[in-house]
Protein backbone atom coordinates (compact mmCIF):
# COMPACT_ATOMS: atom_id res chain seq x y z
CA UNK A 1 0.00 0.00 0.00
CA UNK A 2 1.56 3.43 -0.99
CA UNK A 3 2.49 5.98 1.56
CA UNK A 4 -0.22 8.28 1.53
CA UNK A 5 0.83 10.95 4.14
CA UNK A 6 3.00 11.92 6.28
CA UNK A 7 4.43 10.43 9.49
CA UNK A 8 2.82 11.28 12.48
CA UNK A 9 5.35 13.13 14.49
CA UNK A 10 4.88 15.34 17.44
CA UNK A 11 3.76 18.57 16.98
CA UNK A 12 6.03 20.29 19.73
CA UNK A 13 9.78 21.29 17.73
CA UNK A 14 12.20 19.25 18.50
CA UNK A 15 15.32 20.04 20.11
CA UNK A 16 18.26 21.51 18.02
CA UNK A 17 20.26 18.47 18.31
CA UNK A 18 16.97 15.74 17.51
CA UNK A 19 16.75 14.22 14.13
CA UNK A 20 13.56 14.15 11.76
CA UNK A 21 12.50 11.23 10.26
CA UNK A 22 11.37 11.26 6.64
CA UNK A 23 10.33 8.29 4.63
CA UNK A 24 9.38 7.07 0.63
CA UNK A 25 9.31 4.19 -1.00
CA UNK A 26 11.16 3.01 -3.87
CA UNK A 27 10.76 0.45 -6.56
CA UNK A 28 13.88 -2.58 -6.77
CA UNK A 29 15.83 -0.66 -9.10
CA UNK A 30 15.86 2.67 -7.13
CA UNK A 31 13.18 5.01 -8.33
CA UNK A 32 10.77 6.68 -6.17
CA UNK A 33 7.32 5.59 -6.16
CA UNK A 34 6.13 7.64 -3.07
CA UNK A 35 7.92 10.51 -0.28
CA UNK A 36 5.93 11.45 2.71
CA UNK A 37 6.42 15.82 2.33
CA UNK A 38 9.34 15.42 4.35
CA UNK A 39 11.23 13.40 2.23
CA UNK A 40 10.09 15.31 -0.67
CA UNK A 41 11.74 18.43 1.02
CA UNK A 42 14.79 16.63 0.90
CA UNK A 43 14.69 14.77 -2.19
CA UNK A 44 14.00 18.46 -3.69
CA UNK A 45 17.25 19.67 -2.40
CA UNK A 46 18.94 17.26 -4.38
CA UNK A 47 16.83 17.88 -7.75
CA UNK A 48 15.17 14.56 -7.28
CA UNK A 49 11.71 13.36 -6.60
CA UNK A 50 8.93 10.85 -7.49
CA UNK A 51 9.24 8.85 -10.77
CA UNK A 52 12.98 9.34 -10.32
CA UNK A 53 15.82 7.57 -9.30
CA UNK A 54 17.49 7.67 -5.57
CA UNK A 55 21.42 7.93 -6.38
CA UNK A 56 23.17 8.16 -2.56
CA UNK A 57 26.45 8.30 -2.04
CA UNK A 58 27.93 5.40 -2.41
CA UNK A 59 25.84 4.09 -4.71
CA UNK A 60 27.37 0.36 -4.41
CA UNK A 61 26.41 -0.12 -0.81
CA UNK A 62 22.71 1.30 -1.80
CA UNK A 63 22.11 -1.16 -4.92
CA UNK A 64 23.38 -4.16 -2.25
CA UNK A 65 20.96 -2.80 0.49
CA UNK A 66 18.19 -3.14 -2.35
CA UNK A 67 19.05 -6.57 -3.37
CA UNK A 68 19.31 -7.68 0.32
CA UNK A 69 15.49 -6.46 0.61
CA UNK A 70 14.62 -7.66 -2.31
CA UNK A 71 15.47 -11.60 -1.82
CA UNK A 72 13.03 -14.13 -2.71
CA UNK A 73 13.52 -15.65 0.39
CA UNK A 74 14.39 -13.92 3.92
CA UNK A 75 14.56 -10.61 2.64
CA UNK A 76 16.85 -8.51 4.84
CA UNK A 77 16.75 -4.79 6.29
CA UNK A 78 19.58 -2.61 6.02
CA UNK A 79 21.39 0.12 7.76
CA UNK A 80 24.07 2.66 6.26
CA UNK A 81 25.00 6.25 6.26
CA UNK A 82 25.49 8.03 2.97
CA UNK A 83 27.02 11.26 1.98
CA UNK A 84 24.30 13.85 0.60
CA UNK A 85 24.82 14.68 -2.78
CA UNK A 86 26.29 17.66 -2.38
CA UNK A 87 29.33 15.46 0.34
CA UNK A 88 28.95 18.43 3.09
CA UNK A 89 27.03 15.55 5.13
CA UNK A 90 25.91 12.54 5.96
CA UNK A 91 22.26 10.99 6.79
CA UNK A 92 21.31 7.24 7.93
CA UNK A 93 19.60 5.31 5.76
CA UNK A 94 17.63 2.27 6.80
CA UNK A 95 16.22 0.23 3.98
CA UNK A 96 13.03 -2.20 4.27
CA UNK A 97 11.38 -4.57 2.44
CA UNK A 98 8.21 -3.57 2.18
CA UNK A 99 5.76 -5.04 -0.86
CA UNK A 100 7.02 -7.40 -3.46
CA UNK A 101 7.68 -4.62 -5.42
CA UNK A 102 8.06 -1.42 -3.10
CA UNK A 103 11.39 -1.24 -0.61
CA UNK A 104 10.63 1.75 2.60
CA UNK A 105 13.41 3.85 2.97
CA UNK A 106 13.60 5.72 5.93
CA UNK A 107 15.97 9.04 6.42
CA UNK A 108 17.37 10.18 9.88
CA UNK A 109 17.97 14.10 8.65
CA UNK A 110 18.99 16.62 11.14
CA UNK A 111 16.13 19.22 12.14
CA UNK A 112 15.25 20.86 8.53
CA UNK A 113 15.04 24.33 9.76
CA UNK A 114 18.82 23.97 10.68
CA UNK A 115 19.48 23.98 6.96
CA UNK A 116 21.72 27.24 6.06
CA UNK A 117 19.67 29.87 4.58
CA UNK A 118 22.60 30.23 1.64
CA UNK A 119 21.55 26.27 0.81
CA UNK A 120 18.38 27.44 0.09
CA UNK A 121 18.27 30.87 -1.71
CA UNK A 122 20.79 29.02 -3.85
CA UNK A 123 18.40 26.66 -4.65
CA UNK A 124 15.67 29.48 -6.05
CA UNK A 125 15.98 30.97 -9.38
CA UNK A 126 15.01 34.80 -10.10
CA UNK A 127 12.16 34.28 -11.50
CA UNK A 128 11.01 32.30 -8.17
CA UNK A 129 12.53 34.72 -5.82
CA UNK A 130 10.67 37.14 -7.15
CA UNK A 131 6.91 35.44 -7.18
CA UNK A 132 8.24 34.48 -3.55
CA UNK A 133 8.48 38.22 -2.66
CA UNK A 134 5.40 39.28 -3.97
CA UNK A 135 3.25 36.67 -2.62
CA UNK A 136 4.74 37.83 0.60
CA UNK A 137 3.90 41.56 -0.09
CA UNK A 138 0.03 40.34 -0.29
CA UNK A 139 -0.30 39.84 -3.86
CA UNK A 140 -3.20 37.20 -5.43
CA UNK A 141 -1.86 34.50 -7.78
CA UNK A 142 -3.24 36.84 -11.07
CA UNK A 143 -1.63 40.27 -9.51
CA UNK A 144 1.66 38.57 -9.63
CA UNK A 145 1.22 37.36 -13.06
CA UNK A 146 0.50 40.86 -14.20
CA UNK A 147 2.95 42.59 -12.36
CA UNK A 148 5.46 39.82 -13.92
CA UNK A 149 3.94 39.91 -17.42
CA UNK A 150 4.08 36.12 -17.31
CA UNK A 151 0.66 34.04 -17.66
CA UNK A 152 -1.59 32.14 -14.65
CA UNK A 153 0.05 29.01 -14.97
CA UNK A 154 3.58 29.64 -15.02
CA UNK A 155 2.91 31.24 -11.63
CA UNK A 156 1.22 28.25 -10.54
CA UNK A 157 4.48 26.29 -11.72
CA UNK A 158 6.39 29.02 -10.04
CA UNK A 159 4.32 28.72 -6.67
CA UNK A 160 4.64 24.77 -6.71
CA UNK A 161 8.57 24.56 -7.01
CA UNK A 162 8.70 27.56 -4.22
CA UNK A 163 6.62 24.84 -1.88
CA UNK A 164 8.55 21.67 -2.86
CA UNK A 165 11.98 23.64 -2.65
CA UNK A 166 10.97 25.64 0.73
CA UNK A 167 9.07 22.09 2.28
CA UNK A 168 5.89 23.68 2.72
CA UNK A 169 2.14 22.98 1.69
CA UNK A 170 1.01 26.23 1.03
CA UNK A 171 2.32 29.49 -0.06
CA UNK A 172 1.64 31.64 3.10
CA UNK A 173 3.67 28.81 4.61
CA UNK A 174 6.53 29.05 1.72
CA UNK A 175 5.81 33.11 2.78
CA UNK A 176 7.04 31.91 6.62
CA UNK A 177 9.65 29.68 6.07
CA UNK A 178 11.06 32.66 3.53
CA UNK A 179 10.55 35.23 6.34
CA UNK A 180 11.95 32.63 9.19
CA UNK A 181 15.45 32.08 6.84
CA UNK A 182 15.29 35.49 5.71
CA UNK A 183 15.42 35.18 2.39
CA UNK A 184 12.56 37.82 1.50
CA UNK A 185 13.35 41.64 -0.08
CA UNK A 186 13.51 44.20 2.55
CA UNK A 187 9.72 46.18 1.93
CA UNK A 188 10.21 48.53 -0.98
CA UNK A 189 13.45 47.15 -2.59
CA UNK A 190 11.51 44.19 -4.07
CA UNK A 191 10.62 43.68 -7.52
Amino acid sequence: MPLQQPLPLPSAPPPADALEIACFEVSPSGRILAACERARAYLGQYGTGVGMRFRPVPWSAFAAALARATRPTAPQASVMRCRTVDLRGEVQLNVLPFQQDRLRVVLFLPHLQQRSVAAIAVRLTAREKSVLDLAAAGLRRDRIAHALGIALPTVDMHCRNIRKKLGAGTMSAAVAVAARQGLLEPEGQGV
